[in-house]
């Protein structure tokens, strides 16, 4: 089971990595969402039957390091944990590789559902398929580089030797 210091560890490590690196890895207008992945990671390698709480504490913690209102990133990041969250026995049993493209349709969905909140709050100007194409690519780019911190989840997880 993933301790809470790794949680504290991987969220501040993301949002250093999200706003130092965001502009040298930016991919025309996608960029990882390093800190919805630590989310995921905790939702579905943890084995918490609450995780998603945690999940919506990093969101709020992406609220209060993006511009906007507080709470759109906190609410969609709970739901979407909260719904992985019932998937995660089945995650569980699944290959690293399987488990990295799990992650791109909830990466996207979270993404998304910020996005429209957003929009329907008044906060951003896009239209709704220049907003999904975005979307797609921040969750298919996020799920590529979540590999290595799901191979090191899982080596942390279970010991291979005894």
């Amino acid at each position: 089971m993933l301790s809470y210091g790794l949680l504290i560890c991987g969220a501040y490590l993301s949002v250093v990595l999200d706003t130092a690196l965001a502009p040298a890895w930016t991919i025309g207008s996608a960029a990882p969402d390093l800190l919805a992945l630590t989310a995921l990671i905790w939702t579905t390698v943890g084995g918490r039957p609450r995780a998603y709480l945690g999940a919506a504490a990093l969101g709020l913690l992406a609220d209060l390091n993006a511009t906007g209102r507080l709470g759109v990133s906190m609410a969609s990041f709970a739901l979407v944990a909260y719904c992985l969250a019932s998937a995660q026995p089945q995650l569980a049993r699944l290959p690293v590789w399987l488990k990295a493209a799990a992650l791109a349709p909830a990466i996207a969905a979270q993404a998304l559902a910020i996005g429209l909140i957003r929009k329907i709050l008044g906060e951003i100007d896009m239209g709704l398929a220049t907003m999904a194409l975005r979307c797609l690519a921040v969750g298919a780019y996020t799920a590529a580089i979540s590999l290595p911190p799901l191979m090191v989840s899982e080596w942390v997880r279970k010991p291979r030797w005894s």
